[in-house]
């Protein structure tokens, strides 16, 4: 410091100005940083606290199925998930209308092949499920009963041949059956003349092993001793 010149103090109006300036350039400054960055005009994303939206999820339509029983629209059921059949679960008649049978009687019942269970198409599904009568056996494959028929009707043309051929194949095993039946019935007739016979042999052999003669005078037979001669009755030497 110089001498002779006096210490240089702020007025009180000087410093407030300054301030006044001061602080008004900060908050021109913060305003400049969350509008835009700088004063040029470009452009900056929101502030923080002024979240973007999500944007807004589409709508889903749902496309529903149609009961053939009832008429009303339902989602989903268990005829259709797992046989593909439109019946709603309220219409569903698991004792009679909707019941399912096994491939055995199927193929019995609507004379069926396998070739038309399994190669035909459209494929027949089917559910699996344990023996009830032993788990130990193989499981069973279950059909809706309304899909088979209308399987046969496919193979048979009509349901008057399919009745037709169940007659054919009712008359057949029936004389099948009574074929069986005759076959036994004249092996034990046969087996009843040949027995006696057999008997005779083995008693006849009995009794040349005992050194027994069978004598036999007209209708009569009579066991004698091998030493005494049949026909003239003497001794034998």
């Amino acid at each position: 410091m110089r001498a002779g010149l006096a210490p240089f103090v702020p007025s009180p109006a000087s410093s407030s100005a300054q301030a006044q300036c001061g602080g008004g350039s900060a908050r021109e400054g913060r305003a400049a940083l969350w509008s835009g960055g700088d004063r040029r005009g470009s452009s900056a994303p929101s502030p923080p606290w002024r979240a973007r939206r999500p944007p807004a999820a589409p709508v889903l339509e749902f496309d529903y199925l149609v009961c053939g029983d009832c008429g009303k629209e339902f989602m989903d059921s268990y005829l259709m998930q797992h046989f593909d059949w439109p019946t709603c679960d309220n219409c569903r008649d698991a004792e009679d209308k909707h019941k399912l049978i096994t491939r055995t009687e199927a193929k019995e019942e609507y004379l069926l092949k396998d070739c038309d269970l399994d190669k035909r198409e459209p494929v027949l599904r089917f559910i699996v499920k344990k023996n009830p009568h032993n788990p130990r056996w193989g499981d069973m494959k279950l059909y809706l009963r309304l899909q088979v028929i209308k399987r046969a009707l496919e193979v048979w043309g009509n349901e008057e041949s399919l009745q037709e051929a169940k007659e054919q194949r009712r008359d057949s095993r029936e004389k099948m059956k009574q074929k069986k039946f005759d076959k036994k019935v004249k092996a034990r007739v046969c087996t009843a003349h040949i027995v006696p016979t057999q008997l005779q042999v083995l008693i006849h052999r009995a009794q040349r092993r005992q050194n027994i003669g069978l004598s036999k005078h007209g209708n009569c037979s009579r066991l004698q001793p091998r030493w005494w001669s049949a026909g003239q009755g003497q001794a034998l030497t």
